[in-house]
């Protein structure tokens, strides 16, 4: 197995590592018995200033890249995005008429059931 060696000062997505913080332990029973296996887990600092514990196999393959500030501004750019696609409030009233009363799906135009 490799050993992975990440110091205090590395990055990970929006992740800034601070320290080292008390492995998780698990114990699981296998036909030879019952063996041990240690997850190490950092306390890291974001980007916009909140500190969490993350996994270390989290960071390294990327599946936490932040505490979920970059999620939140993501969708608030897509409801904008989508917010001023209509140039006036009777344009979104009709459409949402549309997609109401009709079933429909204005966006693809198809039928939804």
């Amino acid at each position: 197995m490799r050993k992975h060696f990440l110091v205090p000062g590395m990055f990970f997505g929006s992740w800034e590592i601070i320290s080292e913080a008390e492995p998780e332990r698990k114990v699981y029973q296998s036909p030879q018995g019952k063996r041990w296996f240690t997850r190490r887990k950092f306390n890291c600092l974001c980007s916009c200033g909140n500190r969490g514990v993350v996994r270390m196999q989290n960071l390294i393959d990327g599946t936490s890249t932040s505490c979920g500030c970059y999620r939140q501004e993501r969708l608030q750019e897509g409801w904008k995005k989508w917010r001023d696609s209509f140039s006036s409030a009777e344009e979104y009233r009709q459409y949402i008429s549309l997609k109401i009363k009709k079933g429909l799906d204005v966006a693809n135009s198809t039928v939804v059931k």
